[in-house]
Parts: structure tokens; C-alpha cells; sequence
């Protein structure tokens, strides 16, 4: 419950919160909560305050481009898993499934679409080894909450199609394999770009803000200040 309040940016990139907040609004255990967010914090989620409480993991720009670059290097990986003939069928019945719903605009058939991208993901990530399973799952869950931390409106993102992935696996293409993964982080990446150009203060935090509001207040005040003793503001020096 908890993982899914952050991963839907229920509980706000950056804002605050206590075990005692969490407690109330989901109606959790302590005991649980707490585990639950030491959980988190290890995939780097959420973040402990000293004597305050916890932290969902703040979204920046350099943050989204540290998860790019980690699911290039990542994500190369899959390009070499073998699937076996019942792993094979499963992952043709879901990306099959997917095809059907990619021409559907309704919400739910998006929020069915994303739900399949990931099974088919998480299936593939099952056939690498344990600690590539980790991080590929891991930064699949980082690139999630970024997307629901940027859509709004007509700005929303749908899962590239998976058939040519499956197609180049099913043939051991190697080449192919990864040209369709680099293919997917490159959306990834565009719908990022776009929707920060549209709502480019969403990766200034409320501090951030704050500190550029003090920083424009202080140089009015200097100018103001230079001003009124005769001194042209354009020619003070920091």
C-alpha cells in the first residue's frame, strides 16, 4: 500500500511525513509502517529526517537523468535472456494483450496497458540473475513515479509496443534485442523533456523555491538600498 502511495505520487515527491501520518490516513500498524518504509528506503524511495519523520524521495532533473543512465547501462541485460518455451508463451499472451489495448484512448485501457508493460518486464527481468532483477525492477519503479509525477493533462505516456522486443528474443537477436530497449528509454527520455517544457517548476522543490524567492527579494533589496544613496543598481558589485 505504502509502495504504491509513492510510486502514484500519493505521497508527494519531496513532501514530509510521519509514522504517525501514516498511521491514521492508511490505517496500518506501526509496527508494519515502519518496516514497510525501511523497505523503501532501500530502494531509495523514501529517505529518513532526523527527528521529523520521512521523506518521499525528491524528483529533480538530475535525478531523472541518473535513472536514464542507469537503465541504458541496466536494461542491456535482457538482450541476452533466453526464454524458455513457457516463459516464451507467457510473455506472447501478454504482449498480444497490449497490442489490443494500444489503440484504445479510454484511462483505464492506458492504466491496463502500463499494468501489462510491466508484467512483461518483470518476466523478462526474472530470467537475469538476481541482482540485475534488483535494479532493473528498482529503476522500472523510479521511471514510474517520474511519469506520474510529470503527466498532466494531454501530456501522457503510453508504453512503446513490445512485439519487436519479443520478436528479437524469440530469434536470439541480440542487436535487435537492445535496439528495441534503447528504443523505449529514448521515449522515455522525449516524453520527459516535453513535459518539463510544458511545467519546468516541477523539479524546483518547495525549498528550492523558497530560496530563489529570497534570492529575488535580496537583490531587490540591494538594488533598492544602492538605489536611494544616489548609486546606480546596474553597476553594484556581488
Amino acid at each position: 500500500m505504502l509502495r504504491h502511495a509513492v510510486l502514484t505520487c500519493e505521497l508527494a515527491p519531496g513532501a514530509a511525513f510521519s509514522e504517525v501520518e501514516l498511521e491514521t490516513r492508511y490505517r496500518l500498524g506501526r509496527a508494519g509502517i515502519r518496516a514497510a518504509l525501511q523497505v523503501l528506503a532501500a530502494e531509495g524511495l523514501v529517505a529518513p529526517l532526523p527527528r521529523q519523520g520521512w521523506q518521499a524521495k525528491p524528483i529533480t532533473g538530475a535525478f531523472i537523468g541518473d535513472v536514464i543512465t542507469a537503465r541504458r547501462q541496466a536494461e542491456a541485460t535482457i538482450a541476452y535472456v533466453k526464454l524458455t518455451t513457457s516463459a516464451r508463451e507467457r510473455v506472447q499472451t501478454l504482449v498480444m494483450l497490449a497490442a489490443t489495448l494500444a489503440g484504445r484512448q479510454d484511462p483505464q485501457a492506458l492504466v491496463t496497458a502500463r499494468v501489462t508493460d510491466r508484467q512483461i518486464l518483470d518476466l523478462l527481468a526474472d530470467r537475469t540473475n538476481w541482482f540485475h532483477r534488483k535494479w532493473l525492477r528498482e529503476l522500472w519503479d523510479h521511471s514510474q513515479r517520474v511519469v506520474c509525477f510529470l503527466e498532466a493533462g494531454e501530456v501522457q505516456y503510453r508504453p512503446l509496443s513490445r512485439e519487436d522486443l519479443f520478436e528479437a528474443l524469440a530469434a536470439s537477436d541480440r542487436a535487435g534485442a537492445t535496439a528495441e530497449l534503447s528504443r523505449d528509454i529514448d521515449q522515455f527520455e522525449t516524453f520527459v523533456s516535453r513535459a518539463l517544457l510544458r511545467r519546468p517548476e516541477d523539479l524546483l522543490g518547495r525549498s528550492q523555491q523558497r530560496s530563489a524567492r529570497r534570492s529575488r527579494v535580496q537583490k531587490l533589496t540591494r538594488s533598492t538600498g544602492k538605489g536611494a544613496r544616489g548609486e546606480p543598481g546596474s553597476t553594484a558589485k556581488s
